[in-house]
């Protein structure tokens, strides 16, 4: 079974497995693109030959499988940019040869992959994105999101047949999501605590945000949503209308 985005999400954990093997399926047959900065430059073909490896892997129901195919592809790229950039963070900047794991690496685009200007930097966006999880770790494994969502979502119908109060009235679906991955934990009073330390911040922003625009003074919007300003707000001390920015 398939997730809406034509990820694998039957069983708790396959989908940790197909983002692995597609990974690994990069680091495998890749090695001889790693000077190529962009995922749309790797030809049809070859990515051909990665969907063909990885259907020896996975079987897709009838009617399912270019749903898959899509998915997959996208995955395949963002698999093959954190694999250049862990060549760069893990091999270039500590002095490695990327060639002693990767034994197809021909020597001399190895040598040009390590003196590209643009492969020096390739790593700057992606240590930002590594040390805001780390500053805002979710408590998931390595399924991450999509083996959750569906469950959270069926026990919030089932909290709201039984006529229990909804805790996270007003946030929006991604705010809701981000807040269960971080174990919400609920007080005798009815208040919400976690145990990370940054979390309480932003889930408290959050909830101004809700109130903000349930009265029409905060408007999202898809660059700008709820968590995106939340925690946006958290890490520059910044202003929206009608909230402080220096919340003790």
């Amino acid at each position: 079974m398939l997730g809406s985005k034509g990820e694998p999400i039957v069983l708790e954990g396959i989908a940790a497995r197909f983002r692995n093997i597609c990974g690994a399926i990069i680091r495998d047959k890749l090695q001889t693109w790693i000077t190529t900065s962009n995922w749309k430059n790797v030809p049809t073909t070859t990515k051909n030959v990665l969907l063909a490896t990885l259907k020896e892997k996975f079987t897709f129901l009838e009617g399912q499988e270019e749903f898959a195919r899509k998915f997959a592809e996208g995955l395949f790229g963002r698999c093959f940019r954190n694999w250049r950039s862990i060549l760069n963070i893990e091999y270039v900047k500590k002095g490695k040869n990327a060639r002693d794991d990767f034994g197809r690496i021909p020597p001399e685009m190895w040598e040009q992959f390590k003196n590209t200007p643009k492969a020096k930097a390739l790593s700057e966006e992606n240590t930002r994105k590594a040390m805001k999880a780390v500053k805002y770790p979710h408590h998931l494994g390595a399924g991450g999101y999509a083996v959750k969502i569906a469950k959270w979502r069926r026990e919030e119908e089932e909290q709201r047949i039984a006529g229990l109060p909804n805790l996270f009235e007003g946030l929006d679906e991604r705010s809701r999501n981000w807040v269960l991955a971080r174990t919400p934990l609920f007080t005798p009073d009815g208040k919400v605590t976690f145990k990370h330390p940054t979390t309480p911040e932003i889930y408290k922003r959050l909830e101004q945000l809700a109130e903000l625009q349930k009265k029409g003074l905060f408007k999202p919007n898809r660059e700008r949503d709820q968590l995106t300003t939340a925690i946006g707000i958290a890490e520059h001390s910044g202003r929206v209308r009608g909230m402080s920015s220096t919340l003790p």
